[in-house]
């Protein structure tokens, strides 16, 4: 009889800065009218006299960057667990774990001297990958029960119903989804016709 087993516990640790400022610009797209050359609008160089530019572009740009305006300003807010907001240039952390587990169980009976049969036993849980630290939102619902119900509300012309989610603790990380879970079984027989013709065979 025969054991093994194969465990993986991996954990990476990033540090970003990539939503930890907010991003302001000047695009002549959020401001009404749309831009100036070829507008009609006071900033508009035929109202002085001139020629209007051959490229809209090259003139409003500019005009932006003389005057210091900021057409479109982006906020971008991280918080705690707390829901308190982060000071801005704070680097958010997060932690991703990853675990799999597999443990198999296998034994050989040797039935004549020119005939062996081997069968086992694998038990394999593949959980999903989450934040360490609780910083991960998750359905609050089951999403495969979820798209179930939506096509029978489809069926009967009724709406759907928006998913839930919910912030994950530690100790509530995914590990029991029975999607991830699986049982596998397999035998095999060797056996030849002579000691010098092997003949394997499988299945599993």
């Amino acid at each position: 009889m025969q054991f093994g087993g194969n465990i993986g516990i991996v954990r990476d640790p990033r540090v970003s800065l990539e939503h930890s400022f907010s991003v302001g610009k000047g695009a002549t797209n959020w401001m009404s009218p749309t831009g100036f050359a070829n507008t009609g609008s006071p900033l508009d160089p035929a109202n002085v006299g001139l020629a209007e530019p051959g490229s809209v572009i090259t003139y409003d740009y500019p005009v932006l960057g003389l005057m210091g305006l900021v057409s479109d300003i982006v906020g971008n807010y991280n918080y705690d667990k707390q829901l308190n907001v982060l000071p801005a240039g704070t680097p958010v952390k997060r932690n991703y774990g990853l675990e799999w587990y597999e443990f198999y169980g296998q034994d050989s009976w040797r039935v004549k001297s020119n005939l062996t049969v081997t069968f086992g036993l694998r038990w394999s849980l593949f959980p999903p990958p989450w934040e360490v630290n609780g910083f991960q939102a998750s359905p609050a619902v089951n999403l495969g029960q979820q798209f179930n119900q939506t096509v029978k509300n489809m069926d009967q012309g009724i709406g759907y119903d928006s998913v839930r989610f919910s912030i994950l603790s530690r100790e509530d990380r995914p590990t029991t989804d029975p999607g991830g879970t699986t049982l596998r079984s397999r035998i095999s027989r060797r056996a030849s016709p002579s000691p010098t013709r092997p003949a394997p065979r499988g299945a599993g």
